[in-house]
């Protein structure tokens, strides 16, 4: 699973994940990100949108390559990631197998965030952690999620997240 390659990237976000029997523990550490985060994103693709969500909350630029196969997923990821991350204020320059964003103070100007899932289970999941950042989150047609893991809004709920939906 592509997911695992997450333990080692949030080390550069000041995230530390130790498994230790049936256990999970996560620890909130130093941020280790300069300027920009870069990553090459070839052999976990899928978690990409994720990472950019995490990059545009914490208000960090990034470079995310080897995306090539986000265009052939479930909707366009690159073409999506770049249309919800514009109502953000994150005007994002994106090719055929990258993305980037280079963050700049007080381009944020909306209050609410209409987040559009295309169809896509993961653009639904991507974006619902931006609610620890930004107010008035709204997520649209969140039963996208149901098809690899139906229970990831209760989930967020048992952890004290609150999302809004259309």
């Amino acid at each position: 699973q592509a997911d695992s390659a997450c333990v080692e990237i949030y080390k550069a976000f000041g995230v530390e994940t130790v498994f230790q029997e049936n256990q999970l523990t996560i620890t909130k550490t130093k941020l280790d990100i300069d300027t920009t985060f870069e990553y090459n994103f070839i052999n976990c693709h899928d978690i990409a949108q994720t990472v950019a969500c995490t990059c545009v909350g914490l208000k960090i630029s990034y470079i995310l390559n080897g995306l090539e196969t986000l265009t052939i997923k479930e909707t366009d990821r690159i073409l999506a990631l770049k249309n919800e991350l514009i109502k953000f204020g994150c005007a994002a320059d994106v090719t055929l197998n990258s993305i980037k964003h280079q963050y700049s103070k007080n381009e944020i100007t909306s209050t609410q965030f209409y987040i559009a899932t295309y169809n896509d289970h993961r653009m639904a999941m991507a974006f619902a952690p931006l609610c620890l950042a930004f107010d008035n989150v709204i997520i649209e047609d969140v039963e996208v999620i149901s098809k690899s893991y139906p229970e990831f809004w209760n989930d967020l709920k048992k952890i004290g997240l609150f999302l809004k939906s259309l």
